[in-house]
């Protein structure tokens, strides 16, 4: 299973997520599965509601995680 780190933007702001991708997804046109970075819930949501996260939003979440 292969995944890209998105944003997930809601009404109270964004979560860190990861976009799944591959086969057996089963997903609706216009529909994308990911998997919230915190608690690892997984949601099929609107693919309007999902960012991509670029490469030094990266870099700079990636810092941000390590202690």
């Amino acid at each position: 299973m292969d995944a890209e780190r998105v944003w997930l933007v809601h009404k109270g702001g964004f979560a860190s997520a990861s976009q799944l991708r591959g086969e057996g997804h089963g997903v609706p046109e216009g529909r994308v599965k990911i998997r919230l970075d915190h608690g690892g819930e997984i949601l099929e949501v609107d693919e309007d509601d999902v960012e991509k996260v670029g490469f030094c939003q990266r870099k700079t979440f990636t810092v941000s995680l390590t202690p």
